[in-house]
């Protein structure tokens, strides 16, 4: 029944087929805009789509294209200081307040939800790179109080420290 207007109109099935080589090509899908990925759900997106409105100029968002529950943050930073113990711990306090941006402008829902958070803060003299759990990071957006943020920074997140010379 249903291959029978096919058989009466076969230009019709000719043009379905060659439709669906079409579409399948490839080259054809980042044209057309027909990702995949795109179509899939995850808090790493869903964070992304609030977070890219609020964002600074400074700032790199993407999600890891292997496992969309990681997400990757890089921060261009040009704070300059007399000397290094000065300037690191600047650049400290400026992932703190980048990492509380991002807690207050996130999705907390969906921030909870993302696996891993790398987060690099990139200066002329050193990059400060961070890995921590989504739900850590969420959980800034509620603390107020300096010490009280340290203290979590201190506890929860791992920072490398990495010199260019």
């Amino acid at each position: 029944m249903v291959w029978r207007p096919l058989f009466k109109y076969p230009v019709l099935a000719v043009g379905i087929l060659m439709l669906y080589v079409a579409l399948s090509n490839p080259k054809l899908k980042g044209i057309l805009g027909l990702n995949r990925d795109k179509l899939i759900a995850s808090s790493c997106r869903a964070v992304l789509v609030m977070l890219d409105k609020r964002k600074p100029s400074s700032w790199e968002t993407n999600c890891q294209d292997n496992d969309f529950n990681y997400l990757v943050i890089t921060v261009k930073n040009n704070l300059t200081a007399v000397d290094d113990n000065n300037l690191k711990k600047a650049l400290y306090r400026e992932l703190a307040n980048e990492l509380t941006f991002l807690a207050q402008n996130s999705p907390e829902e969906n921030l909870g939800r993302v696996r891993i958070l790398k987060f690099e803060l990139h200066n002329p003299k050193i990059i400060l790179i961070t890995f921590a759990h989504g739900k850590d990071v969420a959980r800034l957006a509620t603390l107020k109080d300096q010490n009280l943020v340290l203290q979590h920074l201190k506890e929860t997140f791992q920072v490398k420290e990495r010199r260019i010379k």
